[in-house]
């Protein structure tokens, strides 16, 4: 947990390449996420293998989109909502 303190500063950038949510589930489930295999380019992938997770083996629904996150700045509240649900 200590690791995502580190890479937050503020609820746009920094949840945009998709690291800081791998990361979140990697603190709670370290089996589920290999966080050094991730790429910090790859921000799509990084997202969608970390929501798929979340979704898939956390029952936690998915209510961001890849895409939006990085093409887009979700508002604050989207992103706290989403962070809250992990």
């Amino acid at each position: 947990m200590t690791l995502i303190l580190g890479m937050v500063s503020n609820f746009h950038n920094s949840w945009q390449d998709g690291l800081a949510f791998n990361c979140l589930i990697q603190a709670y489930r370290p089996d589920l996420v290999q966080y050094q295999k991730l790429n910090k380019s790859a921000k799509v992938d990084n997202l969608n293998h970390a929501f798929d997770l979340a979704n898939d083996k956390l029952e936690i629904p998915k209510l961001l989109d890849a895409t939006d996150m990085v093409s887009m700045r979700p508002d604050e509240k989207s992103r706290i909502t989403n962070v809250l649900q992990r």
